[in-house]
Formats: structure tokens, sequence, C-alpha cells
């Protein structure tokens, strides 16, 4: 192989790995961007929405304005601000240590279904419970 074809070759390769180093450095903001909401929103029985996202690989994380939905579960959160010192890159790897977390204005309420039967029909009692944090 010719020097001009090497040197073509090795370009292309270094070319081609920086832009997928240049990718990884940008996924935690591409994912901050709309792309979470959507990867959660699957993977959960309700709706979850943030106003704000501040991923990083190796830093912490933190969503503020969050709200949860789950009408299935009878569940309604507000949080304020949601921290954790685990890392974008151990959470992806699933490690279920999330280290120091911390959440700010959490409101929120629980619905408990009770099943009541008389004679031949039967009805739902609720009760409805709300949390605080101040």
């Amino acid at each position: 192989m010719s020097s001009k074809k090497k040197r073509l070759l090795t370009q292309i390769f270094y070319t081609t790995l920086g832009l997928w180093l240049l990718f990884l450095v940008c996924v935690p903001t591409l994912l901050s961007k709309g792309t979470l909401k959507n990867l959660l929103n699957k993977n959960l029985p309700g709706t979850l929405s943030f106003e704000t996202a501040h991923l990083s690989w190796f830093g912490s994380q933190s969503l503020e304005g969050v709200e949860y939905q789950s009408p299935p579960l009878g569940l309604e959160l507000k949080i304020d601000s949601l921290t954790t010192q685990a890392s974008l890159f151990s959470l992806i790897l699933n490690r279920k240590n999330f280290k120091e977390t911390h959440i700010k204005g959490l409101e929120g309420s629980m619905f408990f279904f009770q099943m009541k039967r008389r004679s031949s029909f039967s009805w739902i009692k609720s009760r409805k419970i709300y949390l605080r944090s101040y």
C-alpha cells in the first residue's frame, strides 16, 4: 500500500474516532433536551415531566420541576429539585447505589382503594394521603 493511501486511511480513522468521541461527550446534553422524558415515560406506569435536567457522565445528575402522575397507581408527585451524586455512567450500568441524593420540595398524594362488599353489589372507597417535605 502506498504512503498516500496509508495517510488517507489514518485520517479517516482518526476523523471517525473523533466524531464518535464528540458524540459520546454530547450524549448527556442531548438526553437532557427531551429524549430522557421519552425514555423514562416508556418504562414508567404514568407520565413523568420535568423542566430542566443537568446530566454528566462522571458528575452529579439533577432534575428540576419534576412532576409524576400515575392514575393506575393512584399517585401524584411534585418535586422542586432532585439531585443525586451518582454518575450517568453508573446509572446506565444499572448500579443500584445512588450515593447521596437530595429531594427538595416534595409534594404528593396517594390514593388507596378499598373494595367493600355488601349483599350482591360492591363499591370502592378511596382515601387520599398527602405528602409534603419542609
